[in-house]
């Protein structure tokens, strides 16, 4: 995820094992100088909607 002036200020690492099986966020950094701003949570939420997208069980 990039902010308003395109800095990269959050990354996801995303697993599934296909659909009908789980899918697990690994890893999520959200730069130190960009924290408590809600970068997290929209990467969360993007990434739960992604592994819904691929049919992962919840």
């Amino acid at each position: 995820m990039r902010c308003r002036d395109g800095q990269v200020v959050a990354v996801p690492a995303v697993w599934s094992a296909g659909g009908g099986r789980p899918g697990l966020i690994e890893r999520l950094a959200v730069h130190q100088e960009h924290r408590s701003r809600g970068y997290g949570t929209v990467m969360t939420n993007a990434t739960h909607l992604a592994c819904l997208r691929i049919s992962a069980s919840e």
